[in-house]
Parts: C-alpha cells; sequence; structure tokens
C-alpha cells in the first residue's frame, strides 16, 4: 500500500483528480455544443436529454421553491416541454424524469428539497475525504475505494434517472463512507491487536426463546404480504386485461374490481375503459376513462381517451370539451392537433383547418397530412390553397398509390384537372385499376371532354363492373354503365 513515495503518492493524486477534472469539463462543455467534444450535443441521447433538463428548469421557474411535487415530473412534461421537443416526439412518447437526480430534485422538490440534498452530498463528500486522509494502510485503499464508487454514482446521476438500483447502491456507498473513518480505525486496531486479543472470557451461548422468534417470523410475514400488495395488485390487473381484451368479460368484473378497491389509481380505470373498448361497450369505456381522468390531473392519456369514448358514443360536446383539456395539458402535440382537427371537420370546418395547419406545419413531412388539409380546404372552399396542399403531397410521395389516388381526387375537387392528370399518368402507365382509370374519367370530365371521359369510366368497369365511382360517372354523362 505504501509502494510510493510520500511526495510521489501526493503528486500523482493530484495528477489524477486533475485529469478526471478536465475530461469532465470537456464531457460538460460537449453536452452544450462547445469545445472538441461539440458533436456529443447533436446526439439523438443526448438531444432529447436537453429536451429533459430544459423543461426541468421551466419547472422549476414556475415552483421555485417546493417544485412540482414527487413523481409530478411526467404529469407536468407535456405541457411544459419545448415545442421542438413536442414536434420530433410520438403523442404518447413522453418522459417521467428530468434524467438527471440533482434537476429531478429541483424540479420535484424545488430549492428545499434540492438545497438539502446538495448539502447531504456535500457533507458525504468532505468526510469521505477525511476518510482517505487520515487513514492508513490498506484502510487508506479501501477509503479511497468507496469513496470512488460514490464520487461516479454523483457524476452520472448529472446525465441519468435515478433507477432503484443505482438508487439503492447510493445510500449504502454513502452510509460506508461516513461509517469509513471510525469503523476502518477500529478495524486497524484489531488487526494490530492479533486473533489471540479477544481469547478468554468465553461465554455459554444463550438459548434462543420460542415467543419472540415467532412473534418476529409472523411480523415479517404480514410486513411481507403488506409489501407485496401492489405487486400482487398489478398481476391480478394484468391477467384481467389480458382476458377481457380476448373478448372474455370475467376479466372485466376483474379489472373492475381492482379498481374499485384502489380507486385513487387512475391506471386501474384506464385499462377498465380500454378493456370495454376490446369489448365494444363505449358507454362502460367512456365512464372508466372519465374515473381515471378525474384522478389524473395532469394526464393526458385518460382525457383522450375520453374524448374518443365520447366522439364513439355521439356525445360532441362532451368530446369537445375533452379534446380541449387534453391540448391544455399538450399544447405543442401535432398529433393532438391533427386529431382534434379531423374531430372538428364536422362542425366546423375553419377550425378542423386551423388544427390540421398547425400540425402540418410542425411536421410538414407527413404527407397524409397534407392531403387531408386538402380537402378541409376544398369543403371551405379555398381551392388554391387546396391545390398547394395537394401538390405538397405529391411532392414528398410521388410514387406511392393511395398517397396519390387521394392527392388526385383533391386537385379534381379544386378545380384541377389538368394538374390531376399530371400526378395519374405515371401511375397509370405502371398498372391499371378501376380506381385509377374512374380518376382519370373524372379529370376528363371536369376537362369538359365527355368522349374520353366516357372510355375511361367504361374501361374501369372491366376490371369492376360495379366500380361506383364508374357507375356515378356514366349516369353523369347521360349514358347506361
Amino acid at each position: 500500500a505504501n509502494w510510493l513515495p510520500p511526495r510521489w503518492a501526493k503528486l500523482v493524486a493530484a495528477l489524477a483528480l486533475g485529469v478526471g477534472l478536465a475530461g469532465l469539463g470537456l464531457v460538460a462543455a460537449g453536452v452544450s455544443g462547445a469545445g472538441p467534444l461539440g458533436g456529443l450535443a447533436t446526439r439523438a441521447g443526448v438531444r432529447q436529454r436537453g429536451y429533459y433538463w430544459d423543461t426541468a428548469w421551466t419547472m422549476l421557474e414556475r415552483n421555485p421553491l417546493l417544485g412540482v411535487g414527487f413523481d409530478g415530473f411526467g404529469t407536468f412534461y407535456r405541457g411544459l416541454r419545448d415545442v421542438a421537443d413536442a414536434t420530433g416526439a410520438a403523442l404518447f412518447q413522453v418522459a417521467d424524469a428530468a434524467h438527471s437526480v440533482p434537476l429531478g430534485m429541483l424540479a420535484g422538490g424545488g430549492l428545499l428539497t434540492a438545497v438539502s440534498y446538495m448539502a447531504f452530498a456535500l457533507a458525504v463528500g468532505v468526510l469521505g475525504v477525511w476518510s482517505v486522509v487520515t487513514a492508513q494502510g490498506a484502510s487508506r485503499l479501501l477509503n479511497a475505494a468507496v469513496l470512488s464508487a460514490w464520487a461516479a454514482y454523483q457524476v452520472q446521476s448529472l446525465v441519468s434517472i435515478d433507477v432503484p438500483a443505482l438508487a439503492v447502491w447510493h445510500w449504502l456507498l454513502a452510509g460506508a463512507v461516513v461509517a469509513g473513518i471510525p469503523l476502518r480505525r477500529a478495524a486497524d486496531r484489531d488487526a494490530r491487536k492479533g486473533s489471540g486479543a479477544t481469547r478468554g472470557n468465553r461465554t455459554s451461548p444463550r438459548r434462543p426463546r420460542p415467543a419472540p422468534a415467532a412473534i418476529t417470523a409472523v411480523l415479517i410475514l404480514a410486513a411481507l404480504w403488506a409489501g407485496t400488495f401492489p405487486a400482487r395488485r398489478d398481476v391480478a390487473a394484468g391477467s384481467a386485461y389480458r382476458a377481457a381484451s380476448d373478448g372474455d368479460h370475467s376479466g372485466l368484473a376483474e379489472l373492475e374490481r381492482v379498481a374499485t378497491a384502489v380507486p385513487w389509481e387512475p391506471e386501474y380505470w384506464e385499462s377498465l375503459g380500454r378493456a370495454s373498448v376490446a369489448l365494444g361497450d363505449q358507454a362502460a369505456a367512456l365512464a372508466a376513462f372519465e374515473e381515471a381522468a378525474s384522478r389524473d390531473p395532469g394526464g393526458l392519456s385518460p382525457v383522450l381517451n375520453a374524448a374518443r369514448a365520447a366522439a364513439a358514443t355521439g356525445q360532441d360536446a362532451l368530446a369537445a370539451h375533452y379534446y380541449r383539456l387534453a391540448l391544455s395539458r399538450d399544447p405543442h402535440s401535432p398529433e393532438l392537433s391533427f386529431e382534434f382537427g379531423q374531430f372538428m371537420a364536422s362542425e366546423d370546418v375553419q377550425a378542423a383547418i386551423d388544427h390540421v395547419e398547425r400540425a402540418v406545419s410542425a411536421r410538414p413531412e407527413t404527407t397524409t397530412w397534407w392531403v387531408y388539409l386538402g380537402k378541409l380546404l376544398v369543403l371551405a372552399g379555398h381551392d388554391e390553397r387546396a391545390i398547394e396542399a395537394a401538390q405538397a403531397a405529391h411532392d414528398l410521395d410521388p410514387e406511392t398509390y393511395g398517397t396519390n389516388a387521394d392527392v388526385v381526387r383533391v386537385l379534381i375537387q379544386a378545380g384541377a384537372p389538368q394538374a390531376a392528370l399530371e400526378v395519374l399518368e405515371p401511375l397509370l402507365a405502371r398498372a391499371e385499376d378501376a380506381n385509377l382509370l374512374a380518376l382519370a374519367g373524372a379529370a376528363y370530365e371536369t376537362l369538359d371532354e365527355p368522349e374520353r371521359a366516357e372510355a375511361l369510366y367504361r374501361r374501369a368497369l372491366t376490371y369492376d363492373g360495379d366500380f361506383p365511382e364508374a357507375v356515378q360517372g356514366l349516369t353523369r354523362l347521360g349514358t347506361a354503365p
């Protein structure tokens, strides 16, 4: 343990500390996009963590003293996250932790909790350094190893979540660091005394008493039974949900039993709602989703599912209420804006256009959204804008059959049959079918070329003798199908 002279040992320790701090500084600069490791900031994992950290700071700014509450990060994340984060993420892709333990403390518990935690960490660090400095021989190496493991946890905790395994090791290592000074000095003294120091004064072992042992065993079993209740409840709910999803109504009854046993837990009510949807009972699903929503004041999934169930049961006013509540909880999600636009199309076309345009502007690479926007613009009489939307969809995906068939319909309805034919020609050159031929017929009908339109409609009927669009086209032209 003392193979280096004291002067060299101090030099090596100082050098190791300097290299470690320099490496930590380089990585920190790289994460922020600066320095020779600046490319780290463009990595997907680092960029996503940056979004989480920014949102955690926003939570702290909104609630500096007490934070948003422990386990509240996931509840408030959607409403406070950056627009760029919402644009690049799927609807239900959400974080339930800041992916940084100190930032999680700040966001969840505010400055009171964070300052207490930092004071604890500082105290453990100071005691750990003192235990290394004051120890001798093998104890110094052991103390240094424990302190290094604890410090490694602190470094990784800056950019990671506090999963149970790591959290347990943190507190165990912190305890070992704090206990290191007196315990290891005592161990050194015992080692110097030798194994014979404790000989003599031997006493006969005491017989265990059966009554206290039995009571202790009963208490341990009772504690195990109570402690495993959440896990047993989750297993029962999972089995019941799978059974209900497979069409077994007994699973639905079991899910309802679990949900009513712990009515404050929203996830069981939501599982009950999903199972009811699987069994075709939208009214029961709506009731369950409303129960879940009332118990999850910041959650998105229960209110969005309640909106969908209300729409499925024809309760449009209630559906609109829940959709708007969902939008207030996740105001930047393009998927949610698009879905609400679809819902509003039958009630308020202009409002539907506004929401779909928001979605398209946030994620302009989605061709199906452009096509749907074009359909809405046709309904609203905005033909020029509809043509632009249809052409944007075609430019993004000029090859896919289904997308471009819809593009052609929008172009024809918007009064641009020639543009529709330009989209159709390469599709017809690859393969003919009733749908494409009928669309071409509709384009020529709009161009006031009835003979060519009739010929195309009749060719469409050779592929499908009852194809509706071809039959309707010939009827409009006054010729028998």
